[in-house]
This record gives structure tokens, sequence and C-alpha cells, in this order.
């Protein structure tokens, strides 16, 4: 084996040098494909007297460095591996199959998949009701749709609950009164829904199996309880917000100009509101100028074999 050795600077003969020419050795030698050897000599007593720093403090201090960001880099990648897991487990959480109840990540129906161009209409009626001019536009229009009572409004209001059901419209249920069933208990819960069926069935022979949540506030106890019962909770997607009482034009523009309009979508009115009625007939007129066809609500959603995405849009099965 070959060596080289570089020449040594004596450090008594530098010693009052201020920039000392750094000494090196290499030695190196191939033999057989082994990798070389390499040393290198140099006077450490004498550069540490002087503050002459060697390289190896700076190499060490480099390669530190170069495995911590790497550390850090691989920590990063960890974490965002996590976080992208974790997502992609929540969302798939979100998606509910009929039959199955998952506490805390069921969804209720707001709209339905479907290639056909249809939507429906549903109201909600509790307080002085504008029924009767409700139900004379539908049957004008030739328009089924769906109202959504409590129990209590339908003793109050008998001849009503009648005419809806006899003009073939769908009832579902509000519960007993008008309450925020997202605060009940299950017990509490069932207590309204079973009460109010009781009622609407006395009055109309009708056993309804759709449900709305007061408010929205759509609970995980609403959601099991209503299941149990053989209810399918409905939502909306488009709120034509007459209740905010800003005007027909207001009401007709929230629905056929809604952003959430789409094949499948359930719209929401109330039957109480101020300007319902005067501007039912516009929005209907818009929406089969739209190419809509309006069908009742229990026409549109599905009763088994379909699912429900975190933006509960009802999702047959193949």
């Amino acid at each position: 084996m070959k060596n080289h050795t570089c020449d040594r600077a004596e450090d008594h003969i530098q010693k009052n040098v201020v920039h000392r020419e750094k000494d090196q050795a290499c030695s190196g030698a191939k033999d057989n494909r082994k990798e070389s050897a390499g040393s290198c000599a140099e006077d450490e007593g004498g550069r540490e007297k002087d503050g002459v720093r060697d390289g190896s403090g700076d190499r060490a201090e480099t390669g530190a460095a170069i495995l911590w960001y790497r550390l850090r880099g691989l920590g990063l990648v960890g974490l965002c591996s996590l976080v992208f897991f974790a997502g992609a487990y929540i969302n798939n959480q979100k998606s509910v199959e009929a039959g199955n109840i998952f506490y805390g990540n069921s969804m209720p129906v707001c709209s339905v998949q479907t290639e056909k161009k249809q939507a429906a209409l549903t109201f909600d009626t509790v307080g002085d009701a504008d029924v009767r001019n409700i139900l004379d536009i539908l049957s004008k229009d030739q328009i089924r749709a769906a109202f959504f009572v409590t129990g209590e409004w339908a003793e109050n209001h008998p001849e009503e609950i009648r005419a809806i059901a006899d003009a073939g419209h769908d009832i579902g249920s509000y519960g007993m009164n008008y309450i925020d069933m997202g605060k009940l208990t299950k017990t509490e819960i069932n207590e309204e829904l079973t009460q109010a069926h009781e009622a609407v069935q006395e009055l109309t022979g009708v056993e309804m199996n759709l449900c709305r949540a007061p408010y929205g506030d759509c609970s995980g106890n609403l959601l099991e309880t209503a299941q149990l019962n053989h209810y399918l909770t409905v939502q909306w997607d488009v709120d034509s917000g007459d209740w905010k009482d800003y005007g027909q034009d207001a009401v007709i523009a929230n629905v056929t100009q809604s952003g959430n309009l789409k094949n499948g979508s359930v719209i929401r009115m109330h039957s109480g509101a101020k300007y319902t009625a005067q501007s039912l007939d516009a929005v209907i007129r818009g929406l089969q100028e739209m190419g809509y066809e309006l069908v009742p609500v229990s026409q549109l959603v599905c009763r088994e074999n379909y699912r429900i995405d975190e933006n509960g849009r009802q999702i047959p099965k193949s």
C-alpha cells in the first residue's frame, strides 16, 4: 500500500504567525475494490494554543445539523400522514349505511342523488298556518308536497290536517310539540313522536313515517329514536327564507337562484310565513321553467339500499 504524508508545521517555529497554513495529510490506496484509507497529521497542541480551529468541528456541526433537519423532515411527514389518514377515517365515518345506527355520525336526508330533474316542496306547518291558500295553489298547479306538523297543531286544526291528507300530500312529524328535540333524551323524543303519530292517525288515518327536527337541531338521539320508530328524518338543502319576511321577491330568488338547487333537492317553506302563499305560484313556475318536476318527498327519497354522505345527500346503492 502506498502512503502519502503531509508536512507538519512545527508549532514552536510558527508560534507568532497569526494565519497558519493548515497541514493535511491524506493517504489512500486501492486494493481489489477496497475503500481507500486516509489520514491527516496535525499539530493539535499548537493549534489549540493559538486559537486556530481545524475543520473537524465544522464538519461535526454540519453533520449534526443535517441529521436534525432530516429527523425534523421525517417528523413532519409522519404528522402529515397521521392527519391525512385521520381525516379519511372521519370522512368515512360520516357516510351512513341505511339500517345501521352510527352514534354521533348519523345524518338526516337533506337531498337525494338522482339523474331525474326532480325536487320536493316541503312546508313547516305550525302556529297560524295559511294552509288553505297553499293547498289551493298546489291543487291548481297539480303539485303534491309534504307538510310537517306537530300533533298539537293537528289537534287544534282538524279540518286543515284532514284537507292535507285528502289532497294526497305527505304528512311528516314535528313531534307532539314544537320543541327542540335535540336537547331531549331518547325516552322524551320517543314520547314526542308517539303522541304525534297517534294524534295524526286518529284524525286522518295516516301513519306518518317522515319526521323533521324542530329548529334544525338534528341530534344523534333524534336520529336513532326516529329510526327505531320507522321514521326517516328529512331536513332540506334549499331554504326559501320565507320566515325572514323579506318579501315575495326574496322568497322566489332564494329558491330559484339558490346555489344548492339541484336534482333531488328538498325545499323548505313555511305555511305560516307572511309571503309564502303570495310567492308560491311564482316559485313553482320558476322551477318548472328550469325543467324541474316537483314530486312529494316520499317519492323522492329511498327507503332502503342507500347511504348518506357528509352533506346529507342520500345516495342509492346501485
